[in-house]
């Protein structure tokens, strides 16, 4: 069990929870996805946004670019346009 803010209880490492956003061209439904994310979790001691952004041609870069300057959790991997597996494949990596 953890603790809500997400300590060790009875010995236990505290878990970290990725969630991965692969996206392309989504600038109308990016802001909207990044902000009904939650801020915390019980038990989640860490919460990681990661936007995959495979070669969007519309602001979607930007976007993403933005929310990871405003807010700590967000991390952002740019790449050409690669495919949808290709994307989640590069986050795998990290």
């Amino acid at each position: 069990m953890f603790e809500p803010n997400g300590a060790k209880l009875n010995g236990k490492k505290p878990l970290k929870l990725i969630i991965q956003i692969p996206c392309f061209n989504e600038e109308e439904t990016l802001p909207a996805v990044l902000a009904s994310l939650p801020r915390s979790i019980p038990g989640v001691a860490t919460i990681e946004i990661l936007v995959i952004d495979d070669g969007s041609t519309d602001d979607s870069l930007n976007i993403a670019r933005d929310a990871a300057k405003g807010d700590p959790r967000v991390r952002l991997i740019a790449s050409q346009n690669q495919g949808h597996p290709a994307s989640l494949n590069a986050a795998a990596k990290m």
